[in-house]
């Protein structure tokens, strides 16, 4: 177990302070033994106390299929922040042109006209009413 950790440098600090009655301590040993990198996963889930209660209050059988995810989750090399600039902002926006809401064609005919033929002029012409 220690050899998949050997990367890690305070895999050893981390887990002489578990106890007992911590969450991590109530997992089953054979769900962490099965995977690939167990001290990985033992490490996460020592210094990760709410995740390892949620696995140690499940069946072993579910807790073994929590600890794959987990070992895949920890296998994803993390996500850099990008360096790309911030995206620009549009110039303009803010309120329709003519108007905040259509009017409702159905109920209100006249208004919707009005703010229809005050759409097409704007189109046409660039000029917001």
């Amino acid at each position: 177990m220690k050899e998949s950790a050997k990367d890690i440098e305070d895999f050893d600090e981390v887990m002489a302070n578990i106890k007992p009655d911590d969450p991590v301590a109530n997992i089953s040993a054979a769900a962490v033994e099965a995977a690939d990198q167990p001290g990985k996963v033992l490490h996460y889930l020592a210094k990760n106390p709410d995740e390892a209660e949620r696995i140690a209050s499940l069946p072993v059988g579910k807790q073994a299929r929590e600890i794959v995810r987990l070992e895949e989750k920890l296998a994803k090399p993390p996500v850099k922040p990008s360096n790309a600039p911030e995206p620009i902002k549009p110039v303009g926006g803010g309120k329709s042109a003519v108007g905040d809401e259509m009017p409702d064609a159905k109920t209100q005919p006249e208004k919707w006209l009005k703010w229809r033929q005050a759409q097409v002029r704007a189109q046409k012409t660039g000029v917001r009413a």
